[in-house]
Formats: structure tokens, C-alpha cells, sequence
């Protein structure tokens, strides 16, 4: 019988995807000893390939510190009702990240930062066990390629996504989860002027998400149909080609268009117990850090991983140091019970409140530039309340949905 092999380190980090691979090389560079492990057998292949567009604020100072590749940036985007339309130019730009195994992906660009800043990545490897004494994970048992290895880190970093290994291990609870489902394709000869994104916004053709369509170039584009898995009466697919069939704008955008290749997945929104266990830390996805009513994930992920790693390097390899960075998510996410109102109110908008949602952007922005809406100290607050007084009864139709779904939640 062949003895197990035994490692030490000082950060284990589970995951390989955006938000493992940031924090990985962060503290790779600052000298620290890292091994990374991943499931699949080489980056990206979690995902088939798709184009994620990005917010870019904390992004671009990753995007120079790691060399990552990207395929443009936009800072305009279409918000479309069934009756409305909204053109923002925003001051926040949005970064266009190819998906899945090509060179130029951004999973392999994280790869390469990793494997330059001297992490020591494994694929085809997942943890099977742990060690667990008094509230601190010891060791863990790694199968990798078949084989079992243990490793004994002083800081776990758990960035596994909807993978719930460790939040089983650990005791660690989930609240009120909802599945969000998306379904689409890259595409070439959408039309659309380069580097633009529509978002469209149906109660029936997208129940509790949206449709969104990004074009590069010619060359590549992308389309998707996000919606809440438990509002569906068919499978998603119907959604997304009867909503390019019923919709006049987006049937002209899709009118030369050809698909390169169709992609899905399914992401967990919810709130979970805790995100610090002993030195166990969650990140990304796995600490539930995706935006509730986009299912945003990718800018929270690399944002959360990038905290957790300067909060390393600044107090330690110790629990004041995943303490500090608990404090610092928590201040970047905000109000997270106010967030997850926010997705059960969304899921009550009819067509008509998007129709006057839109519109009150148009209201608003020509009154004040809607990025001003995100500092409080500039905004004016009597354009708000003239928005929502040009339409009363839409506006108090909304407040009492807002209302009902705090003071009765099962509505």
C-alpha cells in the first residue's frame, strides 16, 4: 500500500474560476506559498464559451496588475421596455471577458497569472475530506488525478462557487436561495454598432430576468435570456427565441445574425450564515456575492478575492486578517437583506412598471446624470419624488408591491 503524500502551505485555494485565481496570484506575488486546485482538467472549461460583460469598477486595476485579456469596453447601454427606451452613457465603463478555453479568455489569463506569480495549480483535483479540530480545519484530503494528498494549509480559501462541500463540512446555512437560469450564444453579425449592450425587459418572455444582447464586432457578439428558474411554465430555450420573435427591436438585431455556439448555466442567489469558519474563508459565488436581481457575478467575485488577499498580506496569515476582510465585503455589498427585498420586489414587476421605470430613467437622467444616483451627497432628491409623482398611480402600485413583499414575504 503506497503512503499518502503530505504537503504544507500557507493558503490552500479551492477554486481556480475568477475569484480563486485572483486571490491566488495576489498572494502568490507577495511571496506567499499557494496551491490552487480545480476540478476540471484546464481553465475555462467550466464554461462553454461565452462573453461576460463586466463592470469595470476594481476590475481595471486587475485587468493591468495581471496582464488579463479582454475583448473591448462600452460605457453605453439600451434599457428597453415594451414601450420605452433609455440610452445611457454611463462614466463606469463595461468590460467584454471572453469565457472558456480559448488563449485569449479570460480564464486562461488568470491561469497564466497565477502560474507567473509562482501558484502551484492542480486540475482534475477536489477535496474529499478534512480534518477538524477545534473549529480549525487542520489538513485536507485532496483526490488528485486519482490520487490522495494531504494538505495542511493555515488559511483555507473556499471559492468554489455553488459547490458545497466546504459549507456542508463546516455547518454553514443558506438562506432563502432562488435559482437564475440563463440561456443563449455567442453570435456574429448581430445589429448592433460595435461595443453596445441592450437589456431588454419582458414579465412574460424573461419572468424575473431579462434579455441581454452585447456586440463586439461583426465578428462576435453575444445574446441571453436570464430568467428565475421557478417562474418558468417551458424551457428557457422557448423563452429566448420567442422573445427575439415577438419583439420588434430585437428581431431587427437578430435579423442577419448567426449563432457560433449555444452556452446555459444555473447560479444560486442567496444569503448564507457565514462567511469566516475558523481559517476557513469564503469568496465569490461560494460567499454568495452575486448581485440578487441581475445574478451579476463576476465583478463581486474578483472584487471579494482581491479584498481577502490584501487583507492577507496587510495582518497575516490569521483571523484578524479574515476578520478585517469580512468588514470589507460587507461594506462593498451593502445592505445585503435590503438587496434580496429588492429580487422578490423585481419578481413582482409587471410590464407596465417597467414601461414607467424606463421612462422615470429618461425623467431622471435629463434632469441629473443617473450615475450621480450612486452618490448620495450629489443627488438630488426632489427629482426622484417629481419622477414618481409625473405617473402616481404606477408609482404607488409599486411602493405597495414593495410594501407587501416586506410586510408579508410570502406574497
Amino acid at each position: 500500500m503506497s503512503e499518502i503524500l503530505s504537503l504544507k502551505c500557507d493558503v490552500l485555494v479551492v477554486g481556480a474560476g475568477p475569484a480563486g485565481a485572483v486571490c491566488a496570484a495576489k498572494l502568490a506575488k507577495k511571496k506567499f506559498e499557494v496551491i490552487c486546485i480545480d476540478k476540471s482538467s484546464c481553465p475555462g472549461e467550466a464554461h462553454t464559451p461565452k462573453i461576460d460583460i463586466v463592470e469595470s469598477k476594481g476590475i481595471e486595476k486587475l485587468v493591468k496588475e495581471f496582464n488579463l485579456d479582454f475583448l473591448s469596453k462600452t460605457n453605453k447601454s439600451v434599457w428597453c421596455s415594451p414601450n420605452n427606451k433609455f440610452t445611457f452613457v454611463s462614466s463606469v465603463k463595461d468590460i467584454f471577458f471572453l469565457r472558456g478555453t480559448s488563449k485569449n479568455s479570460l480564464d486562461n489569463s488568470l491561469f497564466l497569472a497565477m502560474k507567473n506569480n509562482g501558484v502551484d495549480v492542480w486540475f482534475n483535483s477536489k477535496p474529499v475530506d478534512l480534518n477538524l479540530k477545534n473549529g480549525v480545519v487542520s489538513s485536507v484530503v485532496i483526490n488528485k488525478k486519482g490520487k490522495k494528498i494531504i494538505v495542511e494549509p493555515k488559511i483555507i480559501v473556499a471559492a468554489t462557487g455553488n459547490d458545497s462541500f466546504f459549507s456542508q463540512k463546516l455547518n454553514v446555512t443558506e438562506f432563502n436561495p432562488v435559482s437564475i437560469v440563463g440561456f443563449g450564444s455567442l453570435m456574429k453579425n448581430l445589429s448592433l454598432e460595435n461595443n453596445s449592450t441592450y437589456i431588454f425587459f419582458d414579465e412574460f418572455y424573461a419572468p424575473g430576468g431579462y434579455f441581454f444582447v452585447g456586440r463586439v464586432s461583426d465578428k462576435i457578439g453575444i445574446a441571453m435570456v436570464v430568467a428565475n428558474k421557478s417562474r418558468l411554465k417551458k424551457p428557457l430555450k422557448d423563452y429566448f427565441y420567442e422573445f427575439i420573435e415577438k419583439n420588434s427591436e430585437l428581431y431587427s438585431i437578430f435579423l442577419n445574425a448567426e449563432p457560433i455556439n449555444f452556452n446555459s448555466g444555473e447560479r444560486t442567489i442567496s444569503m448564507i450564515s457565514k462567511r469566516v469558519s475558523g481559517n476557513v474563508v469564503f469568496c465569490g459565488d461560494a460567499a454568495r456575492t452575486m448581485s440578487p436581481v441581475f445574478a451579476y457575478g463576476v465583478n463581486p467575485a474578483m472584487n471579494s478575492s482581491y479584498f481577502l488577499a490584501q487583507s492577507i498580506i496587510k495582518n497575516g496569515l490569521n483571523l484578524p486578517a479574515l476578520t478585517e476582510y469580512n468588514k470589507e465585503l460587507k461594506k462593498f455589498l451593502g445592505n445585503e437583506k435590503q438587496r434580496h427585498l429588492f429580487r422578490g420586489i423585481y419578481d413582482k414587476l409587471t410590464n407596465q412598471d417597467f414601461d414607467f421605470l424606463v421612462d422615470s430613467a429618461n425623467y431622471l437622467n435629463s434632469k441629473q446624470h443617473l450615475d450621480d444616483l450612486i452618490d448620495f451627497n450629489k443627488y438630488k432628491s426632489r427629482n426622484l419624488v417629481f419622477a414618481l409623482l409625473r405617473k402616481p398611480h404606477i408609482s404607488i402600485t409599486l411602493t405597495l408591491k414593495a410594501a407587501a413583499k416586506i410586510f408579508l414575504p410570502f406574497y
